[in-house]
């Protein structure tokens, strides 16, 4: 029984190891990401666009989930408000993109609401 327990106790925390990783590693991606999207919001083309739905392909591959879309109701835990316009609570701009990884928050998305 205690090596039963044993293993599943490496098993969880080899686990919560790989996610904090995999945390860190898009941490230090999201500066290039956010130039990317900003570049192409201020010079949009079909080559930048391809190469960001690449990216963003890979990141989904490895669990990372990227959110903020205009629309989308405006949730605290999601979304950090930077400014509010009308009284809907739904976000009217996206400055900043929000990513997680699963119910993880790695960094909530800036929006105008």
């Amino acid at each position: 029984a205690d090596l039963v327990n044993y293993k599943r106790e490496e098993g969880q925390a080899h686990g919560e190891k790989e996610a904090r990783i995999l945390a860190n590693l898009v941490e230090s991606l999201l500066p290039a990401l956010d130039a990317f999207e900003m570049a192409l919001k201020h010079a949009p083309s079909e080559e930048l666009e391809l190469v960001h739905k690449q990216l963003l392909g890979s990141l989904k591959r490895l669990g990372v989930e990227q959110f903020g879309a205009i629309g989308e109701n405006f949730d605290p835990r999601r979304h950090e408000a930077l400014a509010e316009h009308g009284k809907d609570h739904k976000v009217e701009s996206v400055e900043r993109s929000g990513y997680s990884i699963g119910k993880k928050i790695i960094r909530p998305a800036q929006v105008i609401i």
